[in-house]
This record gives C-alpha cells, sequence and structure tokens, in this order.
C-alpha cells in the first residue's frame, strides 16, 4: 500500500524537484569585462585617448621642455619614459587629444603613473593633476606635501589616484574629456626635472 502511494505521488515530487535542479545548474549570465586601460604614455611611447591620437603640449611662463629618456622604471619594466624640465620654478604640459569622449566607464578607478624626481621632493611647493575638457571643464588633485616630500630622486614611484580624489574644478565625474592627464608644478628653485612613466587610466 504505501509502495503504490509513493508511485502515486513520484510525478508530484519530480514536478517540484525538477526546477529546483534545473536553477541549481542554470548559466550565470555573461557579465562583460572591464574594459582595458587608456595607456597615455608607456615605455617611450605616447598613447592613445579612446583610438584618438595624443599630443604633448606645453606653453606659457611654466613651459618645459620634454624627450624620450633611457632610464630603467623596475615598476613597469619599461627602459624608456618622458623627461620633463624648466628653466624657471614652474612646470606645466600635458598629453591633448583630438577628439574629446565621455571616459565614465572608467570612474570606478584609478589614474596611475610612476614618477622620478631630479630634485628633493621639499624642493616642490606644489604639484597638481588634472583632466579636463579645453573649453573649462576640469577635475583637479593637489598631491598633499606629504606624498610630494615621499617622491624619490633616486628611484620611481608608483602613483595611482582614485578618479573620487579628484575634487576639485567641477569634480571628477566629467563627461567630456579631451586631455587625460595635465601636470603643474612650482617650485622653490628653477630648472627642475621631472620623470614620468607607465601613465594609464584604469578601471579598477
Amino acid at each position: 500500500m504505501k509502495f503504490k502511494t509513493l508511485l502515486f505521488l513520484s510525478p508530484f515530487f519530480f514536478a517540484i524537484a525538477l526546477p529546483l535542479f534545473l536553477g541549481c545548474n542554470r548559466v550565470a549570465p555573461l557579465v562583460p569585462p572591464p574594459p582595458a586601460p587608456q595607456v597615455v604614455w608607456a615605455n617611450g611611447n605616447v598613447g592613445n585617448w579612446f583610438s584618438s591620437s595624443l599630443a604633448v603640449t606645453t606653453y606659457g611662463g611654466c613651459s618645459v621642455a620634454y624627450a624620450v629618456t633611457a632610464v630603467s622604471d623596475p615598476i613597469s619594466g619599461d627602459n624608456s619614459a618622458l623627461n620633463l624640465t624648466t628653466a624657471s620654478t614652474c612646470g606645466l604640459f600635458f598629453f591633448s587629444a583630438t577628439a574629446p569622449v565621455n571616459p565614465s566607464l572608467y570612474y570606478p578607478g584609478h589614474l596611475q603613473f610612476d614618477i622620478l624626481l631630479g630634485q628633493p621632493g621639499s624642493n616642490l611647493s606644489t604639484f597638481n593633476i588634472q583632466y579636463n575638457y579645453s573649453i573649462g571643464n576640469y577635475a583637479e588633485y593637489d598631491f598633499p606635501p606629504s606624498l610630494i616630500n615621499s617622491l624619490s630622486a633616486t628611484s620611481f614611484t608608483h602613483i595611482s589616484i582614485p578618479f573620487t580624489s579628484f575634487t576639485i574644478g567641477n569634480g571628477y565625474a566629467q563627461t567630456t574629456v579631451d586631455t587625460p592627464l595635465y601636470v603643474l608644478w612650482t617650485a622653490s628653485i628653477s630648472g627642475t626635472s621631472i620623470t614620468i612613466d607607465n601613465v594609464q587610466w584604469t578601471y579598477n
């Protein structure tokens, strides 16, 4: 009798168990991979900005001379970097693109680069990083004195700045950007030098 009852109820139990079984084996939905880093500069070569070509620009009283220099960056493994020198007490340069884009996909992430100073960090009064749109919208991060003083004149230091730290200006969430890296510094002496390498916008 019990066997007949179980046999009678078996389709019912099977109908309940089948969705549970299928649910456990359901394929997870496809998640798109994170975007690849936007490489602005690496190993002696200018990168691009979402397939748009980049150009190095400098002007004004803080104009710098720039050149590829043979130097070992053990952080990235590169053997060439970008050396910036100025005869004055300030330096200004930036990478500008031929076309602006919306880089919002990267805002959970970081702006990263390696830096080597040509003088002690204590000689730099300010060090400022921005990204912006040439008509005036910008996001800015000022290095605190403690970070400036931690930069080395003998070895590269890796810098990784969360985009959410770019709080000066119009704020970090710029939806139109054609200048992915803008650097301005002031110093207590003239003739300062800065070398940078492996400049990237990264998703994480």
